[in-house]
């Protein structure tokens, strides 16, 4: 097959074998199966706030999350990808501030994926939770947390709303939290020093 754009010849064997070896990846399956009240959109169109129009490759809509995929062929791990798709999560968490937003590059060619996840609006910062930055909430969980009773609060978030977003992945790092409103001033410091290891 020829690909018009580039006029470049391609082994449809060679790239069928490709494309099935990507989709045979764990991680990969699970963006293809059908769930209960799950929507799939492909090559879907989305506006953002400076009205630039922009074109996500594939979403993944569930009921408590939304998660985007960018396609890659080529070389991994250019630093464009990932600012095109964190902006691509930016607009997906505007639009759907109560779910969490997860978005995967995914590089077909060297059936790799790379994960960037947890991105939400969060009051009164926008944190990043990116797997880079694991690093710094174990350092949290292992040396901060210990300082505190268990029921002091350690994460929060202007309304209950903004917490149940993140209660999965709280509950997993047995991390406490709570809404603003629900906080007295000694608890409150504690989300200043959250927000120092960041």
């Amino acid at each position: 097959k020829i690909c018009e754009r580039r006029k470049e010849i391609y082994n449809i064997g060679e790239v069928s074998k490709v494309i099935i070896e990507f989709l045979n990846l764990a991680k990969a399956r699970e963006w293809f199966e059908k769930q209960p009240l799950r929507q799939i959109q492909q090559e879907v169109e989305y506006v953002g706030k400076d009205g630039s129009l922009y074109r996500f490759d594939r979403v993944v809509i569930d009921p408590d999350r939304i998660i985007v995929i960018d396609f890659k062929t080529g070389k991994e791990g250019m630093s464009y990808y990932r600012t095109q798709l964190k902006n691509y999560m930016k607009i997906l968490s505007a639009l759907n501030p109560q779910k969490i937003i997860k978005g995967y590059l995914a590089y077909i060619d060297t059936r790799k994926v790379e994960e960037l996840d947890y991105y939400f609006a969060y009051f009164p910062y926008v944190v990043n939770f990116l797997s880079s930055f694991t690093y710094l909430f174990n350092n949290f969980i292992n040396n901060v947390l210990p300082r505190y009773q268990h029921s002091d609060i350690t994460i929060l978030a202007k309304r209950n709303a903004q917490v149940e977003m993140i209660v999965e992945w709280l509950t997993e790092k047995n991390i406490p939290s709570a809404s603003f409103s629900s906080l007295n001033i000694r608890k409150r410091k504690i989300i200043r020093e959250i927000m120092s290891l960041l």
